[in-house]
């Protein structure tokens, strides 16, 4: 049969649609984050883990370092090529006669 589907070509795998939807955090995550909040909160919040900290710097240091993104998104964009900059702090050397001057006598010119 030409028209036959393909052998396989509709079929789903067994746990297709099956598990933990996109975004839902695993339960196991926000159980765990859940208890170290109650725990933070019941021995003093932010007051009793600055005296943590101090007693544990390392450690703490390491979970901080942790919490820091590893990389940001983002562009630079140069509106000013090294020519541009260079010409414009010539004339702002030029509008200060002590700077200009300075500027002459490090070139050997004569003001």
């Amino acid at each position: 049969m030409p028209n036959a589907p393909k052998q396989g070509a509709n079929r789903r795998a067994p746990n297709d649609g099956k598990g933990r939807p996109p975004g839902i955090p695993n339960k196991i995550n926000r159980a765990f984050k859940t208890a170290v909040l109650e725990v933070f909160e019941k021995n003093g919040g932010a007051e009793w883990m600055g005296r943590w900290a101090k007693e544990n710097e390392t450690e703490f240091f390491k979970i901080a370092a942790r919490l820091i993104p590893t990389e940001v998104a983002g562009t630079i964009e140069h509106k000013q090529t090294l020519v541009d900059v260079l010409a414009s702090l010539n004339e702002r050397a030029s509008e200060r006669p002590a700077v200009a001057q300075e500027r002459a006598a490090c070139n050997g010119e004569v003001a």
